[in-house]
């Protein structure tokens, strides 16, 4: 059985020539990633701020000059990436995942694909830190549900949500901009027991709530217009269900049965105020 390196292989492992200062703060134990992140952000004092996991791997030494070099030559921009790939337990899927994100390079192309998925990792980013304060104000990332007594005041308070695909989804709400340097930078670390396959937040049910959530809120591209779901089976019945027991459910939500590849089935073509 497969099984992930252990920190002091890691350390055994790092480049020599590396020189970093390690700050080590205890925050009262394993809190988890969104904990870790804003423990961190308290602390942060710089003008650009980037975090990744001790797993994860930026061969290069100039990787994040090349991503700072994008973001001060243009100020349009709230954050640059960079193209990923997969390194350790590799498997097809995840490697098909991270070639799509590294298909999303302009602002444009990544807000596009933030409700199919998120469009690029958290951990390949570098933000300037007045975005991410505007984005963050209290300096908490929301992990989970919203903070005890905070749930049923914020929109979409109560849902149990990953502290990545909600700060990105949050991230192109507000209009933010983010550009990749189409260069592989970031070796993203694959084990079995990693999150991303393995927490109930991050399941299929737990996503498409989420993606609701931002597609209907208030500024949302499904806020107050109806809304076709084309899907088949089960996918297409909780969508339809989800999006009529929302926050801000639409005027109307209408199912269609289809599947890529079969004919598109006669109908009245959408009103101008129908969301696709």
């Amino acid at each position: 059985a497969f099984e992930p390196l252990s920190a002091e292989e890691v350390s055994a492992e790092a480049r020599g020539e590396h020189d970093l200062i390690v700050i080590s703060h205890g925050c009262g134990g394993n809190k988890g990633q969104g904990a870790a992140m804003s423990a961190c952000l308290a602390r942060c004092r710089g003008e650009f701020v980037a975090q990744m996991e001790s797993d994860d791997e930026r061969e290069r030494a100039d990787a994040y000059a090349l991503q700072l070099s994008l973001l001060r030559g243009d100020p349009t921009l709230d954050a640059s990436g960079c193209f990923a790939s997969c390194v350790g337990w590799k498997r097809d899927g995840m490697d098909r995942y991270v070639r799509w994100q590294n298909g999303l390079v302009a602002p444009e192309e990544n807000s596009r694909g933030r409700f199919i998925e998120q469009p690029a990792l958290h951990q390949t980013a570098v933000f300037r830190m007045s975005s991410l304060r505007a984005l963050v104000p209290d300096g908490r990332y929301r992990d989970g549900r919203a903070p005890d007594g905070e749930g049923q005041a914020q929109p979409g308070g109560m849902l149990d949500v990953p502290v990545d695909y909600y700060f990105w989804l949050s991230f192109f709400h507000a209009g933010q901009r983010f550009q990749k340097v189409k260069q592989d930078l970031f070796g993203w670390r694959q084990h079995p027991r990693q999150h991303t396959r393995t927490h109930g937040r991050l399941s299929v049910d737990s996503l498409r709530l989420l993606k609701i959530h931002f597609l209907t809120r208030e500024g949302g591209p499904a806020h107050g217009r109806d809304v076709q779901v084309w899907s088949v089976g089960k996918t297409l019945d909780s969508w339809v269900s989800d999006l009529e027991s929302c926050e801000n459910p639409p005027p109307k939500v209408e199912g269609v049965e289809w599947k890529p590849g079969q004919p598109i089935p006669k109908q009245k073509p959408p009103s101008k105020g129908d969301a696709g």
